[in-house]
C-alpha cells in the first residue's frame, strides 16, 4: 500500500477482526436485553392503564358529588328559575367530565376512543334532556284514585337524574277511548258536548291541567282499566308505562339494578329517534291521537328501526369510559 508501506495481506493481518462481537475497546458490544426491556414496556403500559383507571374514577367521583349536591339544591326548591340554573350547572359538569376523560384517554393512548365516547354521550345527554322536557309537558291523567303521566316513573335515571324515560307515553285514545267515552267532557250552557275540529268531545281538565278519567262511564277504575286488555295495550314490551312502574316483558324491575340502566341508556336516544324526530308525539308529549291503523303500524316499524342507530349512544352512556379504553386495547391487539 502506497500510503502505509505496507502490502495488502500485511495490512488485512493487522486487524481486530473480533471487532463485530468483542468486548474489547472499540467493540460493538450488545448492551441490552430483550426480556428486560420487554418487561420495562409492559410495566410501562400496565403504569399507564393503573393511571386510566385511577384518573377516570376519581374524575367521575368528583363529578358525581357535584351532581348530588346540586340535585339536592333542586329539590329544595320550588323556584323555576333556580331549577333551571342549577340543572345548567349539573349539564355543564357533564360536559366537563367528558373533556377531562378524552384528556385522559389522551394521555394514555385512547384519545380517539375516549374522544367518539365522549362525543356520543353528549349528544345522548342531549337527546335525554329533550326526552325529559318533553315529557313533563303533560299534566296527566286521574279517576282522583289514580294518577298516570309521563314523568312519575321511578328509576335511578342516568347520572342519578333520577327520571324514567324508559316505556310507553299516555296514549288517550286507549285510555279515554277514540271519541274521548271514557274521559270527562266538556259541555256548552245546553248541556251539549264541545265538539273539536274532529267533532269529538273536547276533553274537560281538572283544576291542575289533568284530564279526567271517568269511573262512571267507564264502569271502573283507572287502575282496574289498565288491567284489561284494552289497558294492557298502552303498556311497552320495554318500560312498561313511562310514568309507572319499569317492567320487561310483563316482568317488573328495581330501580337502580341492570334493567333499569340498560332500559334508561337507550331510553332518551331511542325515545328521541323513535318518537319525536318521527313526529309520533303531539303538543302535550303523549302519543298522537286519530291515528290511521296504517300510521300506528308505520310508527311501531320505525320504533324498532330506531333502536339500531340509538344504541351507539345508548352504549355511550351505559358503559364507563374505562371499558372504552379496554375496548381499544383488545382492537389495537388484533391488529
Amino acid at each position: 500500500m502506497a500510503r502505509t508501506g505496507k502490502t495488502a495481506d500485511q495490512v488485512l493481518a493487522m486487524l481486530d477482526r473480533s471487532v463485530l462481537a468483542g468486548d474489547g475497546a472499540g467493540g460493538l458490544t450488545k448492551k441490552w436485553d430483550g426480556d428486560t426491556l420487554r418487561r420495562q414496556v409492559q410495566a410501562e403500559a400496565e403504569i399507564i392503564a393503573a393511571f386510566g383507571q385511577q384518573a377516570g374514577a376519581a374524575i367521575e367521583r368528583h363529578a358525581e358529588q357535584k351532581r348530588a349536591e346540586l340535585r339536592q339544591q333542586i329539590k329544595a326548591t320550588q323556584d323555576p328559575e333556580k331549577i333551571e340554573a342549577l340543572q345548567a350547572q349539573i349539564n355543564e359538569i357533564n360536559t366537563q367530565e367528558r373533556l377531562l376523560n378524552v384528556a385522559v384517554g389522551a394521555l394514555g393512548g385512547s384519545g380517539g376512543v375516549a374522544a367518539l365516547q365522549a362525543g356520543l354521550s353528549e349528544a345522548a345527554d342531549r337527546m335525554r334532556r329533550y326526552t325529559i322536557a318533553d315529557s313533563e309537558k303533560f299534566a296527566g291523567i286521574t279517576d282522583g284514585e289514580t294518577t298516570l303521566d309521563n314523568k312519575s316513573g321511578e328509576s335511578a335515571g342516568i347520572r342519578g337524574d333520577g327520571f324514567k324515560t324508559a316505556g310507553t307515553r299516555v296514549v288517550l285514545d286507549k285510555l279515554c277511548g277514540d271519541v274521548n267515552e271514557r274521559c270527562k267532557t266538556q259541555r256548552d250552557a245546553n248541556s251539549q258536548p264541545v265538539l273539536d275540529a274532529n267533532g269529538v268531545p273536547r276533553l274537560e281538565l281538572d283544576g291542575n291541567g289533568r284530564v279526567q278519567f271517568d269511573k262512571k262511564a267507564a264502569e271502573m277504575t283507572m287502575a282496574e282499566f289498565l288491567e284489561t286488555d284494552p289497558g294492557k295495550e298502552m303498556s311497552g314490551p320495554t318500560g312498561g308505562n313511562q310514568g309507572g312502574p319499569g317492567t320487561l316483558l310483563g316482568l317488573a324491575y328495581s330501580p337502580g339494578g341492570v334493567l333499569d340502566l340498560a332500559h334508561e341508556a337507550y331510553g332518551g336516544s331511542h325515545d328521541f329517534i323513535g318518537g319525536t324526530l318521527s313526529g309520533y308525539y303531539d303538543e302535550k308529549g303523549n302519543a298522537r291521537r286519530g291515528l290511521t291503523a296504517v300510521q300506528d303500524f308505520m310508527y311501531e316499524t320505525w320504533t324498532g328501526i330506531a333502536l339500531v342507530p340509538a344504541t351507539p349512544f345508548a352504549l355511550s352512556e351505559a358503559l364507563p369510559p374505562q371499558a372504552w379504553k379496554a375496548l381499544d386495547i383488545l382492537l389495537r391487539m388484533k391488529r
